[in-house]
């Protein structure tokens, strides 16, 4: 029983690690979006 429960808690830490570097990838898209867009590009 104890296995279910595991595979639960690395399902659940996978998502999270997944979740928060698509979250990264979306901040530096944005940066990378402003940072073309802006008259002076070098940050």
């Amino acid at each position: 029983m104890w296995q279910a429960a595991l595979a639960r808690e690395v399902a659940n830490a996978r998502v999270l690690l997944f979740s928060s570097l698509y979250l990264d990838i979306q901040r530096l898209s944005e940066k990378c979006s402003r940072q073309s867009t802006s008259p002076s590009g070098k940050a």
